[in-house]
């Protein structure tokens, strides 16, 4: 095997692909520079045009994502569906601390039903019946127990206006006026408007 020297550096290296890049252009369809020489010789040209670069790369790969859109969403659903249980593991633990095993454990705590009214999530999500909502304090993080959809919304709502019934109390008062003074004269309207 013959020897190749770099022509950047000056070593000599076996004449392969293994330590040069090719290059039709070349007799032997071998780059001069050795792989060392080409990388730093490319990075250096990166560094010294950073901000062209930065802008090419976003511009690329916007048009890439925007003609391989249907592409990637086949291949992230298939892998999804392939790992759901990792993903499913991920995000719980992100978001509550908890791992699968231990949501599943509380499902089959509760019998697979809503720890307030007992029935089972009857919400679909994409054809899909739903996963029983994590019921957590906002403040503490601590988990109460798992809620079918509307039992967590209800729940959030009434932690809301735990928070200020006051404003809750008054916005009803308002709307009770106004509908009152809609059926009455327009003095009562007046010191509805007031109230608003």
């Amino acid at each position: 095997m013959s020897l190749k020297v770099c022509t950047k550096c000056g070593i000599g290296y076996p004449s392969t692909l293994e330590y040069f890049y090719k290059y039709q252009r070349m007799k032997n369809g071998l780059h001069s520079w050795c792989k060392e020489c080409f990388k730093e010789d490319v990075k250096k040209y990166q560094e010294k045009n950073k901000k062209y670069y930065k802008k090419y790369h976003k511009e690329y790969y916007r048009e890439w994502y925007k003609k391989n859109k249907n592409r990637i969403s086949i291949l992230f659903k298939k892998k999804y569906k392939e790992n759901i249980k990792n993903y499913k593991d991920k995000i719980l633990q992100r978001t509550f601390g908890i791992s699968l095993e231990e949501y599943n454990q509380m499902l089959e705590e509760q019998n697979g039903v809503c720890a307030i009214c007992k029935c089972e999530e009857k919400t679909k999500v994409q054809g899909n019946i739903r996963c029983l909502s994590i019921d957590h304090n906002h403040d503490t993080g601590e988990i109460r127990g798992l809620l079918c959809n509307r039992c967590n919304k209800l729940l959030g709502i009434i932690e809301i206006y735990k928070k200020d019934p006051i404003k809750w109390d008054n916005y009803l008062k308002k709307i009770r006026c106004l509908n009152e003074s809609s059926t009455r004269d327009n003095k009562k309207t007046n010191e509805c408007v007031r109230l608003l």
